[in-house]
């Protein structure tokens, strides 16, 4: 037999894992709705699309430009997000 005190930690523990679950399925959700609102440009934090491949080309094309002294002027703005808040 358990105690009432067991029983009460066992229904928290259930509780926490459904929490859980309803999480995790409206994540599931809310990610299927948004990703064809996503631009095909936005790389980052999408499922097969990582920025790794970005960055190494960043990198090779500062180290080119290191090798052959050429000056490389970066710039990383994205004007359509920061002035839609505006």
């Amino acid at each position: 037999m358990v105690s009432p005190m067991m029983h009460s930690l066992f229904v928290v523990k259930d509780l926490r894992f459904l929490l859980h679950l309803v999480i995790q399925f409206a994540g599931l959700i809310l990610y299927r709705k948004l990703e064809h609102e996503i631009h095909d440009v936005q790389k980052g934090f999408r499922h097969g699309r990582g920025t790794r491949d970005h960055i190494f080309n960043l990198r090779d094309i500062i180290e080119k430009c290191r090798a052959y002294n050429v000056d490389l002027h970066t710039c990383f703005v994205d004007y359509i997000k920061a002035l839609d808040y505006m």
